[in-house]
């Protein structure tokens, strides 16, 4: 019985699923951002090179604002965990007490790295981070959300890219969130254009 509980419940959460409000536009209410490190987004390829890695790794990082909450329905969606249980310290959740933790540090001035999630799949760095936000009152949080691309978005955003300038690029990716573009992600573009366009 418990299974088919926790089916309907997945079931349930995937058919009242809301969309996610999250994004650059977002940031001027992240009234949880003195809680995070901004320098750990060194840590993300994809975001200090985001042409580079879209190119090679096929994959886009892009520094989104959300709630806490938000966040936590994501990673377990992806999981396939209901949001109840995932929240919840205990047999069967992924979630322990580390999050109290993590909530004294904050208060007490610590910041901690800046999580992320991959869309559409279980693979996730924070919830605990985001379950003391969520403590401390938290309306938004800054995330990395990674999203992997097809080869015909590769494709697509090359051609869309191929006339632009290299500071015209870089503004356009400054816009979107992104500290703009590097040496290393313009040279890869243009061998990319070079090569397969």
């Amino acid at each position: 019985m418990k299974i088919l509980d926790t089916y309907k419940e997945l079931i349930n959460e995937a058919l009242f699923r809301e969309e996610v409000n999250y994004g650059p536009k977002a940031e001027a209410k992240c009234d949880c951002c003195k809680y995070f490190d901004f320098e750990s987004l060194n840590m993300y390829s994809g975001y200090k090179h985001p042409i580079y890695n879209a190119i090679n790794k096929h994959r886009e990082e892009l520094l989104e604002f959300m709630s806490p909450e938000d966040y936590l329905k994501e990673c377990a969606y992806n999981a396939g965990i209901p949001y109840s249980k995932y929240i919840t310290p205990g047999p069967g959740s992924p979630v322990t007490d580390k999050y109290k933790e993590y909530a004294n540090r904050m208060k007490a001035g610590e910041k901690a790295p800046i999580g992320f999630y991959t869309r559409n799949k279980s693979s996730q760095e924070g919830r605990h981070r985001a379950l003391a936000a969520m403590q401390l009152g938290c309306q938004q949080i800054p995330i990395i959300v990674i999203r992997d691309l097809s080869n015909e978005e590769v494709l697509e955003m090359a051609e869309d890219y191929r006339d632009m300038s290299k500071e015209e690029l870089n503004s356009s990716y400054e816009r979107w969130g992104y500290r703009g573009i590097t040496n290393l992600d313009w040279s890869e573009l243009q061998r990319f254009i070079q090569y397969n366009l």
